[in-house]
């Protein structure tokens, strides 16, 4: 299998959390200008760290070429007694060695020591030494970017040669974990259908029984209902049979209050009729004896006056008899209003506090109802917490184990890494110890990105 792989620009490690159950949590997007790669960079995270965008700016030719060349350096290092060589594409030769030397500078140093501002002539002689030691410092600044240039290409250009590998590498890699991925997908898809028939099926059976539970508490509640239906209905018949016979007992006290207003109504009348017949009787005997009445005056005045205290009197006492007889009956009747309001309220409040049991027992049983159903409830939610956390342990533990051999894979190749860089060779001259050190530290970095990224991914799980 071969492609051809332009070496990307610019690319951006952050983290997937839909791959990272396959093992594939950390991965690389590449991207042909800076500012998609930033937009990128800012729209995700690699773990808790903000993703970096990292350039590689090496031609294709350039590429390949760094390629050969590490691929003889590896082969020379692990030939025994032999010293590596260099290409000398890689190696510049330069020595460092500026123009301006250090005994210019003492020279010039001995020169303008007795320089003095004080006069005109010294102070143009003042500014032209400064402007001498500018030109100076910004030759050696000049010859220190020169000198230094090759080193930071070749930096560039190693970095550049992984990436291109990489890329190689992942082109060859890509088609084998859809593969894989393809039966892990089947495999998962599989393992989460038995879980959700088999949590289906639980639910099924929690559902049901709690059903029953509900139509069991619901028959019962029912059965309290109607009880207490039936006893408010006989409650009501006793109170509605007490306020019929109180209806009845104060309609008799009427019709006996009547009657003895009637009665004595007759009574008065009867007096009056037989006091307006003795009237007349006096009358005519007046009239009889109106002869008589002249010497009899006194006589008559005096037994009239007498009639009429003794008729005021029976007047008096007639009167007095029945505003007595009405006092007496309103307050008989105002003795029985109360005791009948009396009973009436000893009777609304025992059926208000009979009604007040009732609700107590009634809000008594849904309180038990309502702290029974969760608890149970809480209950099962507890057990299937705990299931959960199990089941997801028990995963976790499964796919660490799954990894842990790579892990150790990644471990033991680092540590080759790490020891590879430490055995680097003796150059000969300046500039090729400076690549030495150069790539033994690239090889170092790379060991710990390799042991950081086994490590974030074994957090990661």
């Amino acid at each position: 299998m071969s492609a051809k792989v332009e070496p990307a620009r610019f690319h951006v490690r952050y983290y997937d959390e839909k791959l990272s159950h396959k093992g594939k949590g950390v991965q690389v997007r590449r991207f042909s200008n800076r500012a998609a790669a930033e937009k990128f960079a800012a729209e995700n995270r690699l773990y808790s760290r903000p993703c970096v965008v990292e350039e590689m700016g090496l031609s294709p030719e350039t590429g390949a070429k760094v390629v050969d060349l590490a691929e003889a350096l590896r082969k020379s290092l692990e030939t025994p007694g032999k010293e590596p060589a260099v290409s000398e594409e890689l190696e510049v030769l330069v020595p460092v060695r500026f123009e301006i030397t250090p005994e210019a500078i003492a020279a010039k140093r001995a020169n303008y020591a007795a320089l003095s501002a004080d006069t005109s002539a010294g102070y143009e002689q003042v500014r032209l030494a400064i402007a001498d030691c500018r030109t100076m410092r910004v030759a050696v600044e000049k010859r220190r970017v020169d000198l230094k240039a090759s080193a930071l290409r070749y930096g560039r250009d190693v970095d550049a040669a992984a990436a291109t590998l990489t890329a190689m590498l992942e082109s060859l890699e890509e088609p084998l974990k859809a593969l894989k991925s393809a039966v892990d997908d089947e495999k998962a898809r599989i393992k989460r259908e038995k879980e959700e028939a088999a949590k289906a099926a639980l639910e099924a059976e929690i559902r049901a029984k709690r059903e029953a539970e509900e139509a069991e508490l619901r028959a019962k509640r029912e059965a309290e209902e109607a009880e207490l239906r039936a006893q408010r209905q006989a409650e009501e018949a006793r109170l509605a049979e007490q306020r019929a016979a109180l209806e009845a007992a104060e309609r008799e006290a009427e019709a006996r209050r009547k009657a003895e207003r009637e009665a004595e109504d007759a009574r008065i009348a009867e007096e009056r009729a037989k006091l307006e017949a003795e009237r007349r009787a006096a009358d005519a005997e007046r009239a009889r004896e109106q002869k008589l009445r002249d010497e009899q005056a006194a006589k008559v005045a005096a037994e009239q006056k007498a009639e009429a205290d003794r008729l005021a009197a029976e007047r008096q006492a007639i009167e007095a008899e029945r505003e007595k007889a009405a006092r007496e009956e309103r307050e008989r009747a105002e003795a029985e209003a109360a005791r009948v309001a009396e009973e009436r309220r000893i009777e609304a409040e025992k059926l208000a506090a009979e009604r007040a049991e009732i609700q107590a027992e009634r809000d008594r049983l849904a309180a038990e109802a309502r702290e029974r159903a969760a608890k149970e409830q809480a209950e099962r939610e507890a057990e299937e917490a705990k299931a959960r956390a199990e089941k997801e342990a028990a995963e976790v533990a499964e796919r660490l184990a799954t990894l842990r051999p790579d892990f150790e894979k990644i471990r033991a190749f680092a540590a080759a890494v790490d020891k590879l860089a430490d055995s680097r060779p003796t150059m000969a001259t300046l500039i090729g110890g400076a690549i030495v050190d150069m790539a033994a530290a690239d090889l170092r970095a790379i060991g710990r990105g390799l042991l950081e990224q086994s490590q974030e991914e074994a957090a990661a799980q």
